[in-house]
């Protein structure tokens, strides 16, 4: 269903950039399988890559990466959905020197409670379901093997996060909205996108934003509450999709 979705959702908005999709298909030991998982996507252009299922998702990434020789890449994970029109064009034009990585989602949030070394709130990281970075810096920045989890929750929030790698280098971290404009860390508070009133500047859902979006009101607030610090009351602009 999440990858039906997706297809659907990349038909209907167009990337609005030059790109070569790239599909990783983790831990298929069987062909018949294989060839189910491939035909889901037969309805667009895409080059397969097969991995091993001994990594999470950052650590498939890592694998893949190997394997290109783009001086960009950008990270879908298996529930992403583009949202709006030029999506991947709207990421890249935010992106420069001076910027190590643009995202569709950040977050302040801390797993603090579930480990003591990942930094307290705010956390500030960028989240991995859709972000576009240099693939050298992927590569030097993920490890080779993340086989859980927890691993992974060290990757995209630990105290060696890549956003803070970015950090200790001079760079800045950007997310983008739908509305196309790169929002920098002091903002996104204000970006109307995740976990923030109706998420209705979301670049690229998820399955964490679609969870937030089916949320009672109580649970919204107190989901925001825990992300941003307060609860991000909704506002009705209106942003192109």
């Amino acid at each position: 269903m999440r990858f039906k979705r997706f297809v659907s959702a990349y038909q209907r908005h167009p990337a609005g950039a030059d790109h070569d999709l790239i599909i990783i298909f983790k831990g298929f030991d069987n062909a018949d399988d294989l060839a189910k998982a491939k035909a889901i996507f037969s309805a667009i252009h895409y080059r397969a890559i097969s991995t091993d299922d001994d990594n999470f998702d950052l650590g498939a990434y890592r694998v893949a990466a190997e394997e290109l020789t783009h001086d960009l890449v950008g990270l879908l994970n298996s529930n992403a959905e583009p949202n709006s029109h030029g999506w991947i064009a709207k990421l890249l034009n935010n992106f420069g020197p001076t910027v190590g990585a643009v995202g569709a989602t950040g977050s302040f949030e801390s797993l603090h409670g579930l480990d003591y070394t990942i930094p307290p709130f705010p956390n500030v990281h960028l989240r991995s379901n859709s972000l576009i970075m240099r693939r050298t810096d992927l590569l030097a920045m993920f490890p080779k093997r993340i086989p859980n989890k927890y691993s992974a929750f060290h990757v995209e929030s630990g105290p060696n996060s890549f956003t803070r790698q970015f950090f200790e280098r001079g760079q800045s971290v950007l997310v983008v909205g739908a509305d196309g404009r790169g929002y920098a860390v002091p903002r996104w508070p204000e970006s109307r996108t995740f976990r923030q009133g109706l998420q209705e500047n979301l670049l690229v859902h998820d399955n964490v934003t679609r969870t937030y979006d089916a949320m009672s009101f109580d649970r919204k607030k107190e989901i925001s509450e825990g992300t941003w610090g307060k609860y991000i009351e909704p506002e009705f602009s209106i942003f192109p999709r």
